[in-house]
């Protein structure tokens, strides 16, 4: 529950197994298989941007199963506050946490504790912006607005801030079963999903290609389950099933 701070952990009997809450509200979140987490929390900046506007920040942190905190990063650079920006992503994979800003194809990688380990290439630098992904981009954050008649003032207050002359190098991080994280490279309005992959010692996994727009949730070892928006704009969740 990112509004009140609070993670919640049930069995595949819905009984409840633990529950804590975090020091801050998280606006990105990962978990790995042990219950160990990180996030993204205590946002500040969020003035849409303009020359003298400073990028959003946000703390980063790592916490044990029951929550408690295992290690603080400080505040790192997050975005800034336009459409099709560059995001900060992060995802635990296994021991090892695995950051980075979308303005680069690097990605740090640092034990759950704190300690650097290395730096690994993902996703594509250097493409240029369409206004059908400009505007794709759009459509998909007025998701979070219920009402479509609170969409259309926020939508044309968007469309009036300057693109950003190039797409980032990726807009989210994902981790496997296995320890492999996979880079959603693929903007919004580009028609197909693309997944570039590393595995757990930092090899090339190439490159997974969905032929629609995807919201990419979760990878299994065998499967992906995503969310898709219909013509009639109704969201489902789809799943794929991964062949090796």
């Amino acid at each position: 529950d990112p509004w009140q701070a609070r993670m919640t952990e049930f069995d595949s009997a819905g009984r409840l197994v633990r529950q804590f809450s975090f020091p801050a509200r998280p606006s990105d979140w990962s978990c790995n298989s042990q219950g160990i987490s990180a996030t993204l929390s205590s946002v500040q900046g969020f003035a849409l941007e303009s020359e003298t506007a400073p990028p959003m920040t946000a703390e980063l942190a790592t916490f044990a199963r029951d929550g408690v905190l295992l290690h603080s990063f400080g505040r790192i650079t997050m975005r800034k506050n336009r459409p099709l920006a560059a995001v900060a992503a992060i995802v635990v994979a296994g021991d090892r946490l695995y950051f980075g800003g979308g303005d680069s194809t690097l990605v740090t990688v640092t034990t759950l504790t704190g300690n650097p380990r290395s730096t690994v290439v993902l996703g594509v630098a250097g493409r240029p912006v369409t206004q059908a992904m400009y505007q794709a981009t759009i459509e998909h954050s007025l998701l979070n607005i219920i009402r479509a008649e609170d969409r259309e003032p926020l939508r044309k207050y968007l469309l009036k801030v300057p693109a950003p002359d190039h797409l980032p190098a990726f807009r989210a991080l994902l981790a496997d079963p296995t320890g492999a994280v996979w880079a959603v490279t693929s903007p919004f309005g580009a028609g197909v999903t693309e997944l570039q992959g590393i595995d757990s010692l930092g090899h090339a996994l190439g490159v997974l290609r969905l032929p629609r727009d995807l919201d990419v949730r979760e990878i299994g070892r065998d499967y992906l389950l995503a969310l898709a928006e219909s013509g009639e704009g109704e969201q489902h969740v789809l799943l794929y099933r991964v062949r090796h």
